[in-house]
């Protein structure tokens, strides 16, 4: 697969929301042996689609932000992918595999009144485009919640 050619297709046609969600034909299949739900294969997107083409694209690390910031003012289901995509640019940064970095801090403000907004929602199961249901995402959201106050000194919740 092209991922250059996918990001810059989705650029052009203003569909980037829609191939970190993937949907409208955008889902990249995560491994058979993902013990997981996912919409689409969160890391490969990221690193991909994203931090691959950081030379490549010009304000790939703000077209990046503002996709996940348009998502965290849709419904549950982008919420909670946002978040995924969150947790997984905290990784990667953590682990110095990133080519760019976002404003933690700033996004997890915001982030925080999404998902307080959705709570129920949240707490009930979620179908992703791809068919797959989530049954609890806001567990998740707890456990990545517990790890970012011990070491960030934040919090989503």
């Amino acid at each position: 697969m092209n991922y250059e050619d996918l990001i810059k297709n989705a650029i052009s046609k203003n569909e980037v929301v829609q191939l970190l969600c993937g949907s409208g034909g955008y889902e990249i299949q995560s491994s058979e042996f993902v013990q997981d739900v996912f919409p689409t294969n969160i890391m490969s997107v990221l690193v991909n689609c994203f931090y691959k083409q950081k030379d490549n694209i010009f304000n790939i690390c703000e077209i990046f932000s503002n996709a996940l910031e348009c998502m965290i003012q849709n419904d549950p289901k982008e919420i909670y992918i946002a978040t995924l995509y969150f947790d997984t640019c905290v990784f990667k940064e953590e682990t110095h595999s990133a080519s760019f970095c976002i404003n933690k801090e700033k996004f997890a403000k915001k982030l925080k009144v999404a998902i307080n907004t959705y709570t129920k929602e949240l707490n009930s199961p979620i179908t992703f485009d791809n068919g797959m249901t989530k049954k609890f995402p806001m567990k998740n959201i707890e456990n990545f919640n517990k790890n970012y106050i011990s070491k960030y000194n934040f919090s989503i919740l």
